[in-house]
């Protein structure tokens, strides 16, 4: 099998770096991915983001910093839908796997919940 290694930093001489321990599994763990708008950092990300869902890895989207990165969950969803076709089912499972990652307290998470729930029916 052949490996294809992709540098989304574009830099000219990259910097040497070891490789840290391979975990065993991903199973209970939360991986970030940050897009930092590195030239070919979307590429490499929708990449790695279609290998964690093929290997059922759970995955969510966020846009960190809306002003900052000129983006919206909307405009997330929609790029989403039109680059992978993604579609309601997957956009349910989507906010699923946010609310159980995110960081808030029990009483918000529920009440986040309840609304997705609701917002299923619509």
């Amino acid at each position: 099998m052949t490996e294809i290694f992709l540098d989304p930093t574009a830099e000219l001489s990259p910097m040497a770096r070891p490789l840290l321990p391979r975990l065993s599994s991903l199973e209970g763990k939360t991986i970030g991915l940050l897009d930092i708008a590195k030239p070919r950092g979307d590429v490499f990300l929708d990449r790695l983001e279609v290998l964690f869902v093929e290997r059922g890895v759970k995955v969510t989207v966020s846009t960190d910093d809306p002003p900052f990165f000129a983006t919206t969950m909307t405009r997330e969803f929609e790029e989403l839908n039109r680059v992978f076709g993604w579609d309601r089912p997957d956009f349910d499972a989507l906010n699923t796997t946010a609310i159980e990652a995110a960081f808030c307290d029990d009483a918000t998470r529920a009440a986040i919940v309840k609304r997705l729930e609701a917002a299923k029916n619509d």
